[in-house]
């Protein structure tokens, strides 16, 4: 995978990360299991929420071979919403104001 293309003065490409497959999974960590105590805390506090739900389906996805963009850095230029282009299909992606 090439390196993501980041152009805006002052944008640092390392705090870009995009997940894939089994790694990726892993580092997402649905359960919490590889981030110690703390992590698996935060984990099962989420699983009673709306963030079960989207890790579950974000797990599901990795370990199918999609792609997931951790927005931060889009967030910290300005970008409030971004666009999905799939086979057959455009959704837009609204980013939440968390500032």
């Amino acid at each position: 995978m090439s390196e993501p293309q980041v152009n805006r003065p002052g944008s640092d490409v390392a705090a870009v990360e995009i997940l894939g497959g089994e790694q990726g999974a892993r580092v997402l960590d649905e359960y919490g299991r590889y981030h110690g105590l703390r992590g698996r805390v935060v984990r099962t506090l989420q699983g009673f929420g709306y963030d079960g739900t989207t890790l579950a389906i974000y797990d599901e996805a990795l370990r199918k071979g999609d792609l997931l963009l951790l927005a931060a850095l889009l967030q910290r230029h300005g970008v409030h919403d971004m666009g999905y282009f799939g086979p057959g299909r455009f959704q837009q992606i609204r980013i939440l104001d968390t500032g």
